[in-house]
């Protein structure tokens, strides 16, 4: 409960907005900001059902071949950090998402007068007129100062390869829940201080993380989107 008593506190001083996001998804993704929804709903569908539809999905898209090897190790037991909720599952980032390079695109090369928003590692850094991407996208920042920042792009968009275009499963994960939980990630865990701050699938895809079932990844969305739509008020 101490996370939660922490919140309680910082919601007393607006200062302490920023330091309040973070804590909200702290919460979130232990599982703590769904407990009465846990209790109102006692026979959700386990992870474990969820992860199987994704390794048959994998599988279908890979024809029957045998999936590339991530060099994923098993969960050792003193890895986890804390307690889940049974219904939820540790499994490693690897085997939930996919990442991949977007295509290069210099400054010069823009479209001045184009429309469609150019995406790099900090966000929109100028306007292009074709697109790489025609959904909304969820994109981590790839190399440099912004690596490993998290940004859900406009439905068409045109991502740099100074940043990972992110693929998963759409049915057994919810887009929104993998965006928070990808902020609430330290994905430069293994990131070397001497060197130009960059991560790669070989980085990433090792990290472990806690996923709930589906239904509760919609209710965790809900619950964090409205406290953080009370923090940005405690900002204004």
């Amino acid at each position: 409960m101490l996370l939660l008593e922490q919140f309680e506190n910082l919601t007393l001083h607006p200062k302490n907005a920023a330091r309040l996001k973070g804590l909200v998804l702290q919460l979130a993704v232990q599982g703590k900001l769904t407990e009465n929804w846990r209790r109102q709903n006692p026979d959700v569908e386990p992870t474990t059902e969820l992860m199987k539809r994704i390794e048959a999905e994998k599988l279908v898209q890979s024809k029957g071949k045998k999936l590339k090897d991530k060099n994923l190790k098993p969960i050792s037991a003193d890895e986890p950090s804390h307690d889940l909720p049974k219904s939820w599952l540790w499994c490693r980032l690897g085997e939930i998402i996919h990442i991949s390079s977007g295509n290069g695109l210099t400054a010069r090369d823009m479209a001045a007068e184009g429309t469609i928003p150019v995406y790099g590692g900090n966000g929109i850094n100028g306007y292009h007129n074709t697109y790489n991407v025609e959904e909304q996208t969820i994109v981590i920042g790839r190399v440099g100062f912004y690596c490993g920042s998290i940004h859900l792009t406009q439905t068409k968009a045109w991502v740099t390869d100074n940043a990972f275009i992110t693929t998963f499963s759409k049915q057994n994960i919810h887009r929104d829940f993998l965006v928070w939980l990808l902020k609430a990630t330290n994905l430069k865990e293994d990131e070397n201080a001497t060197a130009q701050p960059v991560i790669s699938g070989k980085k990433v895809y090792p990290i472990l993380i806690a996923l709930p079932p589906l239904a509760e990844q919609e209710a965790i969305v809900a619950r964090v989107e409205v406290l953080m739509q009370k923090i940005e008020e405690l900002e204004m």
